[in-house]
């Protein structure tokens, strides 16, 4: 029974690990991306507000993420 506990902390450590690191780098490449079509169309600052609610809600859930991560002992 110990290994199956041991195993299953390992799983879901690992998956908190993936999910923060796959979820930071997808959402600084999308957001650097639309960032820089909207410069082209000078845009930007009409946007501002949904793109700092996009980054803050990426970047926090993998904050989160990383945080239960490190509780999980």
């Amino acid at each position: 029974m110990i290994t199956s506990k041991t195993k299953l902390k390992k799983a879901i450590r690992f998956a908190l690990l993936f999910f923060a690191i796959f979820i930071g780098i997808s959402s600084t490449v999308s957001l650097s991306i639309v960032t820089l079509l909207l410069v082209r169309d000078d845009q930007l600052q009409t946007q501002y507000p949904a793109i700092i609610i996009l980054a803050l809600f990426s970047f926090t859930s993998c904050g989160i993420s990383l945080f239960i991560r490190s509780k999980i002992h």
